[in-house]
């Protein structure tokens, strides 16, 4: 903000002067004005009250009637100190609104939770046990497509099930990790090759790059997979359409650095300023692609946790290219603890 603290202070002493002397109305107008400001500068109600006393003491005869006619100088300084704070009082209302809704959708996602965990869990014992009843059906049988079709939902219905508990985890604060030595290039081939048959499926060329001597690094390795994964997923998904998709793993000055490039259609300008907020998809994103919009916020919670960086390059019809950045030093100030 270009004013500054000195000039609050000297347009606060002025308005307020002219308020009690005059009765000016566009004065009272400049209090709400002025709380505006001084919110916007980061101060608080304290040191708006601070400044009204300064302003006040620099009044003369404030003891004596005022010359506005609406009682004593006090009273109408008082007036124009609760306009002034009036800001401070919306912004309070608007946080604890804000507060609450946050609370009502973290409870209603962890409903949503464990609703789905109870009927899955039963889902994934019976499909087991049909499976050894069964022995999978001859090769290629309607039997075996069958299950198989019943196992691929099993899966991803337990993918996006965990997926939204650990969005519930970082939302209410308690999203666990557990700092290791880890490797990164075990982590990052390892992914690469888990995921790999459905890269295959999809007629996708997953090709992976990893640099030679990427040292290692303290760290979550399970939640730096869990973000690995869900950018190849989210590459799978909406970048299919450029035949290959690029992970590369490389050591930058002060990084290792993990990045994800496909050749789809991109992300637009407006969708790439909210692609990492929870329950946003993008809006060209066509009805046949399955997803909640959780894999993206989790990968940049994650990261942040970390202590690290996500970010996005992408530009229309030319893919996109998700970065992530792991400190050097990323074991200092990620002792094992509830992720805040």
């Amino acid at each position: 903000m270009a004013t500054t603290t000195p000039d609050l202070s000297l347009d606060y002493a002025r308005a307020l002067a002219a308020f009690v002397q005059r009765g000016d109305e566009g004065a009272l107008m400049e209090a709400a004005a002025l709380g505006r400001r001084a919110l916007e500068a980061g101060l608080g109600v304290l040191d708006v009250v601070q400044c009204h006393h300064a302003a006040l003491a620099g009044l003369p005869g404030t003891g004596l009637p005022a010359t506005n006619g609406k009682g004593s100088a006090l009273e109408a300084s008082a007036t124009f100190l609760c306009e002034s704070l009036a800001t401070f009082d919306m912004a309070q209302r608007g946080f604890r609104e804000i507060s609450g809704s946050v609370a009502r959708m973290v409870e209603f996602n962890a409903v949503v939770v464990h609703e789905l965990r109870t009927p899955l869990t039963s889902i994934v014992t019976s499909l087991g046990l049909l499976e050894e009843i069964l022995g999978g059906g001859s090769p290629g049988g309607a039997t075996a497509r069958l299950l198989a079709n019943l196992r691929a939902g099993a899966d991803i219905l337990r993918a996006r099930t965990a997926d939204l508990q650990d969005l519930v985890g970082f939302q209410a604060g308690i999203l666990r990790l557990r700092p290791r030595p880890a490797d990164p290039s075990r982590i990052v081939q390892d992914c690469a090759q888990r995921m790999e048959p459905e890269f295959e499926k999809a007629g996708v060329r997953l090709r992976v790059k990893v640099e030679p001597a990427v040292p290692r690094i303290t760290a979550d390795p399970d939640r730096i997979d869990q973000v690995v994964t869900n950018l190849l997923h989210n590459a799978l998904k909406y970048g299919a359409g450029g035949g290959a998709v690029d992970l590369r793993l490389s050591r930058g000055p002060r990084a290792v650095i993990i990045e994800v490039r496909d050749y789809g259609s991109g992300v637009s300008a407006w969708d790439r300023a909210r692609v990492f907020q929870p329950h946003v998809r993008g809006s060209t994103v066509k009805p046949g692609i399955p997803g909640m919009g959780i894999g993206l916020a989790l990968a940049s919670e994650l990261t942040r946790q970390h202590r690290g960086t996500l970010e996005l390059e992408s530009e229309e019809n030319k893919g996109s290219t998700f970065r992530v950045e792991l400190p050097l030093d990323s074991g200092e100030g990620i002792p094992e603890r509830e992720a805040s």
